[in-house]
């Protein structure tokens, strides 16, 4: 009796841990996060209102590729408020099909307002 729930336990623990471990979000490979990380770089400008209040800072974000190849913002992370919807937004706007491929893979990146850059 006790050995059989020794196994019932057992296959409930493998197939939980399994459960988990399927639900990992894929990260994109470096190729493709490097394309990724250009393409928002290049649409991300440093918005008027972060100038005009001489916000510096760094945004973290991290998208996942969609179906259709387009950005979904899983996270944003800023000291700015404005800085976090401005970038979802915008991100989230990004009009394109060339990641369709990609589907379900995510990229973190790190994209840096300084005024002295500007």
């Amino acid at each position: 009796m006790k050995t059989k729930k020794i196994v019932i336990a057992l296959i409930a623990s493998i197939f939980t841990v399994g459960t988990v471990l399927a639900n990992e979000p894929v990260m994109a490979p470096k190729e493709v996060s490097s394309s990724v990380s250009e393409l928002i770089q290049e649409k991300l400008y440093y918005p008027e209102f972060a100038i005009e209040d001489k916000f510096q800072g760094d945004l973290v974000v991290e998208v996942q590729i969609t179906e259709d190849g387009n950005f979904d913002v899983i996270a944003a992370n800023s000291v700015n408020k404005d800085l976090k919807i401005y970038a979802s937004n915008t991100i989230e706007n990004i009009d394109t099909e060339s990641f369709r491929k990609h589907a379900g893979q995510r990229v973190i990146l790190k994209i840096n307002y300084d005024l002295r850059l500007y």
